[in-house]
């Protein structure tokens, strides 16, 4: 018998972690903003050589304020979603665990899908340290 699970109605919504999940989505978009414009070139090398004072003072303040912190925020709430799904009481009385095993796969199918097709800076699997030469 496969445990029978419905999504939290609105009013058992968080709304301190609903406002820091976005703010933490916001700061992974403003890090990976600028290197979805850029040629891979200039992004794998670095700034240009010719860079504007307004282009370097963007990236020294995405750099301080954002780069790193969010990433560390974002993985906190995910780790902290699936802990509140973990310990929700069920109906029926069975374990929840298979129903978690089995949303951890699909998201780790998802996650390498995402990273091998679309977008090597995957939030999935960050690796800063990783030299790749």
């Amino acid at each position: 018998m496969q445990t029978r699970l419905n999504p939290i109605g609105q009013s058992e919504r968080i709304g301190l972690i609903d406002a820091l999940r976005g703010l933490a989505i916001f700061g992974i978009l403003m890090v990976n903003m600028p290197l979805m414009f850029q040629p891979m070139s200039q992004m794998m090398l670095g700034a240009s050589e010719n860079a504007s004072v307004l282009q370097i003072i963007s990236e020294s303040f995405i750099k301080f304020f954002f780069e790193g912190k969010f990433y560390v925020l974002f993985s906190f709430l995910f780790g902290y979603g699936f802990w509140i799904f973990l310990s929700k009481p069920t109906t029926d009385g069975q374990s929840i665990v298979p129903v978690y095993r089995r949303r951890v796969f699909f998201l780790l199918l998802f996650g390498i899908g995402h990273i091998t097709l679309l977008w090597a800076g995957d939030i999935l699997f960050f690796t800063p340290c990783l030299d790749l030469s």
